[in-house]
């Protein structure tokens, strides 16, 4: 069992990762990005494709899969969320749904619906902690995880850029006519956003069958995990994920069934939502 909490810690990590681009989304534009699925997914292909397909070394071959996805949450912001900013409060959310279906698309086209074959990023040995055997990238998930929040965390609160962005978050039009950039501030986060989701999905390609809606289950994750921060704590979003691994890993050893986790995270949802609407932290600007 302590090697299943121990596990669980490692896939929240990227759960946490996932929910905090969520959650800054959120924050500057007041829409669910359920795009970021499909832009996730393609920036782990672009990946796999340099890095098994093409021999490309893993840092360039990571670095471009991140920047397709850093670029395709721009397109999403240019397209989505800025002409939608002043219209129904839900209309930027709904809108995408329509862009996600739409790279999904592109992706059941340009690799096929059948898995593909995927690798570790970091490849190599495993490794031992406290006598118990994990492989590399389950530590550089940790790692990334504790940059990502302390990161983020940090940059909203010691940075220029930060003041902006939380300055954004609170309210836009008075940030605007205070002299902030508001559209440049927003483009960047959800820039940024998609970018950490790529991530995300490239250290979860090789733990999954790797098909062009490995990324739907992922998104169900992250976006618990952001309500659990009330879509607008980032430490909470982080911590939420943890939770969900942990969570995620008892149930699968303790009973296996094929769709159990996704039900019983389904009831997760439906009962924070009914308990707590707006998480179980305060928002954070």
């Amino acid at each position: 069992m302590t090697v299943s909490i121990v596990g669980g810690l490692f896939v929240g990590c990227i759960y946490g990762v996932f929910a905090i681009g969520l959650v800054l989304v959120y924050q500057v534009s007041r829409t669910v990005n359920f795009a970021a699925a499909s832009i996730a997914m393609i920036g782990a292909f672009v990946f796999t494709d340099l890095r098994v397909g093409n021999g490309w070394p893993v840092l360039p071959a990571a670095a471009t899969g991140v920047a397709v996805a850093g670029a395709l949450g721009g397109l999403g912001y240019v397209l989505i969320a800025r002409p939608l900013q002043n219209k129904h409060p839900v209309a930027s959310t709904l809108a995408t749904f329509g862009l996600g279906a739409l790279l999904y698309t592109f992706a059941a086209r340009q690799w096929g619906l059948r898995p593909i074959e995927s690798t570790e990023v970091l490849q190599g040995s495993a490794f031992r902690i406290l006598g118990y055997t994990f492989m590399r990238d389950d530590l550089l998930s940790v790692l990334l995880g504790l940059i990502a929040v302390g990161g983020v965390t940090l940059l909203l609160r010691r940075t220029s850029l930060g003041v902006q962005v939380r300055a954004t978050a609170m309210d836009a039009i008075a940030a605007g006519q205070s002299g902030i950039r508001t559209d440049l501030v927003a483009g960047l986060v959800w820039v940024a956003a998609a970018a950490s989701a790529g991530l995300a999905a490239i250290l979860v390609s090789s733990q999954v069958s790797m098909t062009v809606d490995f990324t739907s289950g992922l998104m169900l994750r992250a976006l618990i995990a952001a309500l659990i921060g009330g879509l607008t704590s980032v430490s909470g979003a982080f911590a939420g994920g943890l939770v969900l691994g942990v969570i995620e890993a008892l149930i699968g050893y303790q009973v296996s069934g094929a769709g159990l986790p996704e039900l019983v995270l389904a009831l997760i949802v439906v009962a924070l939502l009914a308990a707590r609407p707006t998480g179980l932290r305060a928002a954070e600007y």
